[in-house]
Formats: structure tokens, C-alpha cells, sequence
């Protein structure tokens, strides 16, 4: 997820105390020790004076980091994380403006322009139920390619440091699916899409030769459903509760040298398992396979295999 960080909404508060100040960047270094649990995050754009900006009286980011009131443990993190995002936005940095209406007040946003022009998602402090909102409307005012002044009506996608990190995780995987069409688009966003399945690397050239987008939605449906069966599962793996007609090879299969080793399939570590488990997709394939080996005790399943149906002693 690409993140702007919101100016406006560090500028716009109404706190009246040194104590609150240091209550909502605690607020903020919170969210963003959530945040990057997740791994989320791709980048951050902060605004050129984001240390200088002062949420009362003076104080701001570069007071509450040598606030011996603050927890050193908050304070080491936030400088570590913030010294991870190196790029930052300011006046010169956008072609138009964005403004926004709040409380009969027109204020203008640098960060809101900034993530507006690169299809960023705003990060915002939540100092008004204005920046607490998944979306946040305005007008946008730019010359236009026939050199005319226009301005449009225009909405940002928005996290505040009050939303859950389950919903940031899920409005990102929303945008990331927005964006996948092919199979290496499938590969590139795997680990973002589907944290507790591993991808064995043959299927990065499985998933790179399918050109059918019917194939790779259809995968997609059921890599899900494997994500969301794994990721609650701590016990023994259950094909009837897995669903999507869940199976085993037959005995045919595993006792047939040729047909056994047609499933052995390495892992990431360099060492090769037997692969039985599966489930089908449908498409051009006669009848399309994904092999995966269960790993409940951490939560996690291998994809082995992912194409058309193998060979069996009756196919």
C-alpha cells in the first residue's frame, strides 16, 4: 500500500493541551506499530516539515520524541520507523490543489493533491470525524491539457490512526485485486494476498504461463479460500471442512511410482514433498488442479501446483 501522509489533518486539530498533543502522536505510533505487523505498507510520503509541525504550542514530533513522559520503547519505534521513509512532498511537489470544506471552513491539502495525482491512500491523524471517514471529498483545481483552470469534484481513499488494522489489511488486499489481471500480477502480490500460503517456486512459472484470466480468477477464489481455512486452523487439517470438493489421491496414485513422483514438488528450503491434497478449477482446462501440503501447527499451507489435471491411472 503507497500512503500519503495527511498534513491537513496534523494542521486542523482543536487539542488544548501539551498532553493531548502527546496522547495523538502516541495514537499515531500506535497505529503505525499495527500497521507494519501487517505488512501493508510499500511506502509512506511525509510532508518536508512533518517534524516541525507543532499540534500545540510548539509541540510536535520532534518534542515527543525526547519526551521522557513517553514510553522509550514508543519513542525508539517511531524514529526507527519513520527512518525507514525517506520521501518526502511538498508545495512543489503537485500539478493542482485539493481543498476540503470543514466546519463552514475551506482548508487546501498538499498531502490530499499529492495522493490524489499518484492514486495513493491518504494516512490521516483522527482530529476530526472528517479524517476519520474511508474516503474523504473534495475539490480538485488544475490546469487542464488545454491549458484551462478546472475544477472537478474528487474522492481519496483514507486510514486514520482509529481504523482497525484488520480493516487496513482488507482494504488493501481490495486495491491490490483491483489491479491483478495476469498471473504474474498473482505471483507479484501473493505474499500480501495470502500470508499464511507459501507458493512453491514452480508454480511462479505455472502461474506465468496461463494467459487465461478465467484460470487465474478462478485460482484466486480458491487460494482465498485456502488462506481463510489456514490462517484458523491450528489442528489437523479437515478436507470435508475445507469444502470445495477437497481430496486425497487414491491409492492407485500414491503406490504408482510414475504417478507418485508426478507430485513431488519442492519446497522453498531446497527439499521435495509429496503433494496429494487437492482441488479443482474450472476454465479451458479440461480440469484444472492445485496440489497444496498442510502445515496446521503453523498455520500455514504449501502450494505445490497449480495447472491442468495430472495424470492418473484412469486419466
Amino acid at each position: 500500500m503507497l500512503l500519503t501522509f495527511n498534513e491537513l489533518s496534523a494542521k486542523t486539530t482543536s487539542i488544548s493541551s501539551q498532553y493531548d498533543a502527546q496522547q495523538l502522536i502516541l495514537e499515531f505510533a500506535t497505529f503505525c506499530q499495527k500497521l507494519n505487523k501487517t505488512n501493508a505498507i510499500d511506502d509512506i510520503i511525509f510532508p518536508s516539515d512533518f517534524y516541525s509541525i507543532a499540534l500545540y504550542d510548539g509541540y510536535g514530533l520532534s518534542q515527543w520524541l525526547f519526551d521522557k513522559n513517553v514510553s522509550q520503547q514508543h519513542r525508539q519505534f517511531l524514529k526507527r520507523f519513520l527512518d525507514k521513509y525517506r520521501n518526502s512532498f511538498d508545495r512543489n511537489s503537485t500539478e493542482g490543489e485539493f481543498s476540503v470544506s470543514i466546519d463552514g471552513e475551506v482548508y487546501n491539502s498538499i498531502g490530499c493533491a499529492f495522493a490524489l495525482e499518484r492514486d495513493h491512500t491518504l494516512l490521516s491523524l483522527a482530529t476530526h470525524d472528517f479524517w476519520k471517514s474511508n474516503s474523504i471529498a473534495g475539490n480538485y483545481s488544475f490546469i487542464n491539457q488545454d491549458e484551462e483552470f478546472q475544477i472537478e469534484s474528487r474522492t481519496i481513499d483514507n486510514v486514520s490512526t482509529i481504523t482497525p488494522d484488520s480493516d487496513v489489511v482488507n482494504f488493501q488486499r481490495e486495491r491490490i485485486l483491483e489491479g491483478i489481471s495476469s498471473g504474474q500480477d498473482l505471483w507479484e502480490s501473493r505474499e500480501k494476498l495470502y500470508p499464511n500460503l507459501v507458493l512453491c517456486n514452480n508454480v511462479k512459472d505455472q502461474l506465468y504461463h496461463d494467459s487465461e484470466k478465467t484460470h487465474i480468477f478462478a485460482v484466486m477464489k480458491r487460494l482465498q479460500h485456502l488462506q481463510n481455512y489456514f490462517s484458523q486452523h491450528h489442528e489437523s487439517y479437515n478436507p470435508d471442512e475445507l469444502g470445495f470438493d477437497a481430496r486425497t489421491e487414491s491409492e492407485s496414485v500414491k503406490t504408482n511410482p510414475k504417478l507418485r513422483n508426478d507430485r513431488k514438488f519442492r519446497l522453498p528450503d531446497g527439499t521435495e514433498e509429496y503433494f496429494f491434497d487437492h482441488i479443482g478449477f474450472t476454465g479451458k482446462y479440461k480440469g484444472g488442479r492445485i496440489y497444496f501440503l498442510p502445515d496446521c501447527k503453523n498455520q500455514r499451507c504449501y502450494i505445490g501446483y497449480v495447472g491442468q489435471h495430472l495424470s492418473t491411472q484412469k486419466f
